[in-house]
């Protein structure tokens, strides 16, 4: 449902079904994977030590509720 959603916007932006499928199906795997997570963390390597987050305490959200 979400990817739908989300690609729903595209085809505003891209009129080649070759970049829509890649878009979307790069999405699919992101949520699948929460790979966004490891993304953030990986982005936020290069921070001081100081302010980084513990891995620990990282809450990751497996669904969302309304």
């Amino acid at each position: 449902m979400h990817v739908t959603t989300e690609g729903l916007a595209f085809p505003l932006i891209t009129q080649s079904p070759l970049a829509l499928a890649v878009i979307v199906a790069t999405h699919v795997v992101l949520d699948h994977y929460r790979a966004a997570t490891y993304l953030v963390r990986a982005r936020n390597l290069p921070a001081p030590a100081s302010r980084r987050v513990a891995w620990a305490d990282v809450r990751i959200v497996d669904q969302i509720t309304p």
